[in-house]
């Protein structure tokens, strides 16, 4: 579900089949980029998220651990 604009970044990944399935999206399968808290608690890639909810109902993730480990991927 992801789809670029001139502003989305494409992160590319030392060993992409190594990095764990809680830091990535459930809909387009890849590592998170901009992750959100949907209305339904559910986590998702800000664009996948915007698919099925109103930019307004959506939350940005805070957890520093969540974010801390995104950023340390090679």
């Amino acid at each position: 579900h992801n789809t670029m604009s001139d502003n989305d970044v494409e992160f590319v990944y030392v060993d992409e089949s190594s990095i764990s399935t809680y830091l990535k999206c459930p809909s387009c399968l890849k590592t998170y980029v901009e992750p959100v808290i949907r209305p339904d608690g559910s986590r998702r890639c800000r664009a996948c998220a915007l698919f099925d909810d109103d930019e307004n109902d959506l939350v940005p993730v805070t957890e520093t651990i969540l974010l801390g480990m995104l950023d340390d991927l090679p």
